[in-house]
């Protein structure tokens, strides 16, 4: 029963995910474009400590960006729609993800300096990253992508941009390290939400 638990906590979780990114995500984007980044991985790095806090379990901290990807993934088939438009949120997600599924079990127990600094080197981390496989990208295909590899993006796209997403990233995981550890964990998902979930983020995604 447990471990089903858990896979309806992915999909469901996973679900939220998508969600936020298909309207919290649209909206942001009528606004500058470095202000999307700077609030959606804060977001989605406060979903995934709950999700730990919850089960303990990086992998499926992997699971549940996976699930939100793909829930993006769904814009592929948007005639009209460049790919690099759904490409470049996908890698995000995975990228943000897997910075966080690799430092989260270490800061559950640090003081909130070290955390603090860990939470900087992720979301900065994660936009150099995003950048080399712009360039790569740009390299392999000649396609025109934002945010390649270079000085200026390096100091205002990966420095600034990503000290401005830490800083709302350390009050939300701070805020979320604080919850009632019981009250995460007595929380069930039935099937039947968590499919719902994604469906409702599947419609959104398309429709917005």
């Amino acid at each position: 029963m447990k471990k089903a638990y858990r896979w309806t906590d992915v999909v469901f979780i996973g679900g939220l995910w998508g969600i936020l990114e298909a309207t919290l995500g649209y909206g942001l984007q009528f606004l500058p474009a470095w202000f999307s980044g700077s609030v959606m991985f804060p977001i989605g790095a406060a979903i995934l400590m709950m999700a730990y806090r919850r089960h303990g379990s990086s992998r499926m901290l992997v699971y549940i960006g996976l699930v939100a990807a793909t829930i993006k993934a769904v814009n592929l088939f948007m005639p009209g729609l460049p790919p690099v438009r759904t490409y470049n949120p996908m890698i995000a997600i995975m990228l943000q993800t897997s910075l966080v599924a690799v430092v989260l079990p270490r800061l559950q127990k640090q003081p909130i300096v070290e955390s603090a600094l860990a939470i900087v080197g992720v979301s900065i981390g994660w936009r150099i990253l995003f950048m080399l496989n712009n360039s790569l990208n740009v390299a392999l295909t000649d396609n025109t992508i934002f945010y390649v590899m270079n000085v200026d993006n390096l100091i205002g796209f990966a420095l600034l941009l990503g000290l401005v997403g830490a800083v709302f990233a350390i009050l939300l995981f701070e805020g979320a390290r604080r919850m009632d550890v019981s009250r995460l964990k007595a929380m069930r998902f039935h099937p039947t939400a968590a499919l719902g979930m994604v469906a409702i983020a599947v419609l959104l995604t398309w429709f917005l």
